[in-house]
């Protein structure tokens, strides 16, 4: 029981190795103060308590960063992380803890038998690495100034990426049976580094933290590279590109471009007005509006300063109604706008007008070569 340490692995923050605690019994995850101002990690005004196992809390709340840049085996995973400041006697420690918000997030799945951790992505499953013993942490300077040179072999490995295309197999060879010398801060573009030390190499008991770092480092590099290369990469993409003819693409391109144009991802149909009829006793719904970040308020006045403009909305004269509004993270780190009209829904009365059905609309679409 000595020799076993929580389920850690190496990850990057803003360009820095970080070795991380991996927890799924965590409710949220968490990064000690000196730590994030050395990766530079910037707290918003958002605050929240913590608790520990006795359910006590801290002193003070404790700040939030959001949007920490988490990147494990070359997959960009952001996660929001509260800053804990730690008492004198901890206060050198550096602790940077993942936990079930990350893991629920993402669809991440920890296997802590085999000290894995399995990351979902559009390409497949990444397997990264982790382990549950303990290991050596502190490097003194002399060590450092000591292992400034080392040797790394470089080793092949190409993935099968196609069955159509060429099949490449992993070798185990030397890359042209050279050892390379790296310097410091020298880039290294390796797929599989197996680090020597005492003329061991690939000893496990031999590898200290700063092999490990530069083992990471280098799969980090080439995972990214890949997940950017078959991410591009389209399952269709062998099949002959179907041509438009071109007179649909003169007439969309010149009649009738303004129909295909977006502003904001908000559209507006003009000559026509929807009218909200409401019930009897219906009374007017004035809501307190949802707490948001200083982000989230500085993207919400860009964003109804953009719909003002556009004519998509105008400035209530009354203000007898009012619905609250919170932002929805999209894929790409962007955010959308949402607006909370549950309790004015429950106050209008719904249209009861028939729909067609379905089959009668894909039938009276046959034989038709352009649609209107």
């Amino acid at each position: 029981m000595k020799g076993s340490s929580p389920f850690k692995g190496l990850v990057s923050i803003n360009g820095r190795t970080v070795e991380c605690v991996f927890d799924s019994g965590a409710s949220v995850s968490v990064i000690s103060g000196g730590l994030a101002s050395k990766l530079g990690l910037v707290p918003s005004n958002d605050e929240l308590w913590l608790s520990g196992f006795d359910s006590r809390t801290a002193g003070k709340p404790s700040k939030v960063v959001v949007d920490v840049p988490v990147v494990i085996s070359g997959c960009l995973r952001p996660e929001h992380m509260c800053i804990l400041e730690r008492t004198d006697q901890y206060r050198e420690r550096e602790l940077c803890l993942l936990g079930v918000t990350w893991f629920k997030a993402y669809g991440i799945q920890p296997r802590i038998g085999v000290a894995e951790i399995h990351i979902p992505t559009s390409r497949g499953v990444v397997v990264h690495k982790g382990y549950t013993e303990a290991r050596q942490v502190g490097v003194s300077k002399q060590d450092m100034l000591a292992k400034k040179e080392r040797k790394v072999h470089f080793m092949e490995r190409q993935v099968e990426s196609r069955p159509e295309r060429q099949s490449m197999v992993e070798s185990g060879l030397p890359f042209e049976n050279k050892d390379v010398k790296v310097e410091e801060d020298t880039e290294v573009y390796a797929v599989s580094i197996s680090a020597v030390s005492n003329g061991a190499p690939g000893s496990s008991n031999s590898l200290d933290v700063v092999d490990q770092t530069r083992i990471q480092q280098g799969r980090d590099l080439v995972e990214s590279y890949e997940e950017g290369i078959f991410d591009k990469l389209s399952d269709d993409e062998d099949e002959d590109e179907e041509m438009v003819p071109e007179e649909m693409k003169e007439m969309v391109e010149s009649r009738f471009a303004d129909c295909f144009v977006e502003n904001s991802g908000l559209g507006k149909v003009k000559g026509f007005e929807h009218k909200i009829v409401l019930k009897p006793d219906a009374t007017p719904v004035r809501s307190v509006p949802f707490r948001l970040t200083w982000e989230e308020n500085e993207f919400l006045e860009k964003e109804l300063n953009s719909m003002l403009e556009l004519g998509i909305i105008r400035p209530s004269k009354s203000g007898a109604y009012s619905s609250p509004c919170f932002f929805v993270k999209k894929k790409d780190g962007s955010r959308r706008m949402v607006l909370d009209y549950r309790k004015l829904n429950q106050m209008t009365v719904s249209n009861a007008y028939p729909l067609p059905l379905i089959s009668e609309l894909l039938d009276s679409l046959g034989g038709a070569n352009s649609y209107g």
